[in-house]
């Protein structure tokens, strides 16, 4: 509770130099979260919502800023905000990222609808914003393996261990939940293209590098 409410003290005095991201939209990302998570399908309701906050990205945005001599860069969670103290910079600020995460929800919604190329989109859109976000990049690939079970296409399944390695690697300050899904993603893949060796390689991989 006490994170919540320092988060949305942040947007309040941020609000007056740039930082486009409001207390309202930082609400209805987490309560979307909860629910999609939780089981809900009104998915009409919530990708309503989440489509209207994408829409308030605004031109120039940016994953950090600078402000009173101090730096902030915009996360999804305490996980990377952690990890990027630990990996990075002790001394960065927190600040929440809306837009990237809403992208990502609206696609869960859109590919739980069968909807692929308007999950492909969306995610395409968030990338834009956070090409190296490794939750989206997972999503594609996870997308993509959605694809390959409609189609049997293999090619597919190569798209997607794109995604999921450009994932693994695409910050030195990714969390170890954040490449174990990434690691998962190719397990599966290498299954469906019966490459068992490389499957058990990654389980290894997934069990003592990951420590999940």
């Amino acid at each position: 509770m006490k994170k919540i409410l320092f988060t949305l003290l942040l947007l309040i005095s941020f609000s007056s130099f740039g930082q486009d991201e409001t207390e309202e939209d930082y609400r209805t990302i987490r309560s979307t979260e909860g629910q999609l998570f939780t089981g809900n399908k009104n998915w009409d309701s919530l990708s309503v919502n989440l489509s209207s906050i994408i829409s308030k990205t605004p031109k120039n945005y940016k994953n950090s800023f600078k402000y009173n001599n101090k730096n902030y860069y915009k996360f999804w969670n305490d996980s990377e905000f952690d990890e990027y103290k630990r990996e990075v910079d002790p001394s960065i600020n927190f600040f929440p990222n809306i837009y990237p995460f809403a992208c990502y929800l609206l696609a869960i919604i859109e590919i739980e609808r069968g909807n692929f190329d308007s999950a492909m989109s969306v995610l395409n859109f968030g990338i834009e914003l956070q090409p190296d976000h490794p939750t989206l990049l997972s999503e594609l690939g996870f997308l993509f393996q959605r694809k390959y079970k409609l189609t049997k296409e293999s090619s597919l399944l190569l798209s997607s261990n794109n995604f999921f390695s450009n994932a693994i690697s695409s910050r030195e300050f990714n969390t170890a939940s954040q490449k174990a899904r990434a690691l998962r993603g190719l397990g599966y893949n290498f299954i469906d293209l019966n490459d068992l060796f490389k499957a058990k390689k990654l389980k290894k991989n997934l069990k003592t590098n990951t420590n999940l």
